[in-house]
Parts: structure tokens; sequence; C-alpha cells
């Protein structure tokens, strides 16, 4: 064999080994690019995954907040209903107060007025009494007076007829019947009293 298809040969081989390793360098490049791809296509499925994720946790972040939100505005409501409520029961208890002092005023007039109307009452009813009294000593002052003035009469007929010895009996009588009309005047008195 000559040198120059040695050469040749030589020179093939070393083409076809180049070619070769271009080939397996391709080939490698190839499986890089195909890994390279995969990771890729798993990354932006993972970031994709990751995003969907993020999304969801957001919309439950807002799901909540919103519950959150309305659930405080509920409370807020509430709240509000029950100051309305307190504020009208204050004012209800308010009024009755003011209903009661009003009542105990109107009660403590009454009875001033009442208390009044017994003193006057009973003023008119003493001032009637001591005119009654005076009115009862006036009688009995002039009873007493008529009385004096019967006996006086008495004692003069008496002395007449003690003068006069034949009508003593007539002098016992008259002075039984005297006392007689004494005894039932001051019992008329007595009872009377």
């Amino acid at each position: 064999m000559s040198k120059e298809r040695r050469r040749r040969r030589r020179c093939r081989d070393e083409e076809e080994e180049e070619e070769e390793e271009i080939e397996e360098e391709v080939e490698e490049m190839e499986e890089e690019e195909e890994v390279e791809e995969e990771e890729m296509e798993e990354e932006e499925e993972e970031e994709i995954e990751e995003e969907v994720e993020e999304m969801e946790e957001e919309e439950e972040i807002e799901e909540e907040v919103e519950e959150m939100e309305e659930e405080e505005e509920v409370e807020e409501e509430e709240m509000e209903e029950e100051e309305e409520e307190e504020m009208e029961e204050e004012e209800e208890i308010e009024e009755e107060m003011e209903e009661m002092e009003e009542e105990v005023e109107e009660m403590e007039e009454e009875e001033e007025v009442e208390e009044e109307e017994m003193e006057e009452e009973e003023e008119e009813e003493e001032m009637e009494e001591e005119e009654e009294i005076e009115e009862e000593v006036e009688e009995e002052m002039e009873e007493e007076e008529e009385e004096m003035e019967e006996e006086e009469e008495i004692e003069e007929e008496v002395e007449e007829m003690e003068e006069e010895e034949e009508i003593e009996e007539e002098v016992e009588e008259e002075r039984r019947r005297w006392r007689r009309r004494r005894w039932r005047r001051r019992r008329w008195r007595r009872r009377r009293r």
C-alpha cells in the first residue's frame, strides 16, 4: 500500500472519527438540551404549581379577609343595635324615674293639702268645742243665778212661813219640792256634761 493511500485512509479515518465525535457531541448536546428542556419544563410546571398554590392561598386569604370583614361588620351592627337598645332602655328608665318623681311630688302635695285640711278641721272643731263649753258655762252660770234667786225667794218664803206656826207643814213640803227641783237640775246638768 502506498503512502498516499495510507495517508488518505488515515485522513478518512480521522474524518470519520471526527464525525463520530461530532455526532457524539451533537447527541450529547441534544441529550443535554432535552434534559435541560425537561428540567425547564419541570421547573416551569413547579413554578406554575407554585403560582397556582399561591393564587389559591391568596384567594383563601382574600376569602378569609372577606369573611373577617363581614364578621366585623356583623359585630359592629350588633354592637350598634345593642347600644341603641341600651340607650332606649336608659331613656325609658329616665322617663320612669321622672314619672315616679312627679308622682312622689304629687303625693307629697296631696299629703300637705290633707294635713292642712285636717289641721283646719281640728282647729274648727276645737273652736266649736270651746264655743260649746263657753255656752255651757254661760248656761250653768245662768242656772246658778236662777237657783240663787230661787233660794233667796224660798228663804224669804221660809222666813215668812216660820213666822207663822200654822203653816210649818207647808214650809217643809216647799223645802222638799225645792230640794227635788235642785236635785233634778243638778242631775240634768251632769247628763248634759
